[in-house]
């Protein structure tokens, strides 16, 4: 969440939030929310939900959410953010999903009720990149964001999903850089303004302007 309290954004390409901001990894079409554009994606929606467990009961094996119903709800989800969101994206870094359980009197606690299972360990990409390649392979998808509604121009100079490394370089070089390289500029501000109220110093730059 943003804050007054933090003085002014920082330029472009550095992101608000950092690796934290919404859409830089868990990206717009998310599963129980609303896209952000739209209104509180914090807060439980019941649409978006509903929609998860009607194509799980369709697609899913035995109405269970499966990689089948996954690939549907996703192209779905990308569907219904391109015809309602204009500022949507959708890229290769918010390929995989999380879904959390919600007990039926809707307090959000945080464990899972009955009968609603996660990933009893951590995912590597052994396990992960040949269910993104089964996902994405009925529905084949191309990267891109919204310039208003229905109107989803295609990034097909961003990482492919299959290139783990294309995407890692791809965040590590726009998001990373930029705000931390401003913090320590500031911060070595700061250092220089105390020491030269009292000494004729010359402020240095270790890393740039």
């Amino acid at each position: 969440m943003k804050t007054p309290e933090t003085g002014p954004d920082l330029p472009k390409p550095a992101l608000v939030g950092g690796l934290s901001q919404h859409g830089t990894f868990e990206g717009d079409m998310s599963m129980t929310r609303v896209d952000a554009f739209l209104g509180d994606q914090v807060v439980f929606n019941e649409t978006p939900f509903q929609q998860f467990i009607n194509i799980s009961t369709e697609f899913g094996f035995s109405s269970t959410y499966d990689i089948n119903a996954a690939a549907e709800l996703r192209h779905e989800r990308l569907l219904d953010s391109i015809r309602a969101t204009p500022t949507s994206s959708s890229l290769p870094s918010s390929s995989l999903r999380l879904i959390w359980g919600r007990l039926p009197s809707r307090l959000l606690r945080r464990w899972m009720p009955d009968d609603f299972f996660r990933q009893p360990a951590p995912v590597n990409f052994g396990i992960a990149k040949p269910l993104v390649n089964q996902i994405f392979t009925k529905h084949p998808f191309t990267p891109g964001v919204n310039y208003g509604v229905n109107n989803f121009v295609l990034l097909p100079n961003t990482p492919a999903l299959s290139n783990f490394c294309g995407i890692y370089e791809n965040i590590a070089l726009r998001v990373v850089p930029h705000p931390i390289k401003n913090a320590l500029n500031k911060n070595l501000g700061f250092f220089f303004g105390a020491v030269s109220a009292e000494h004729n110093c010359a402020q240095v730059f270790p890393f740039g302007r």
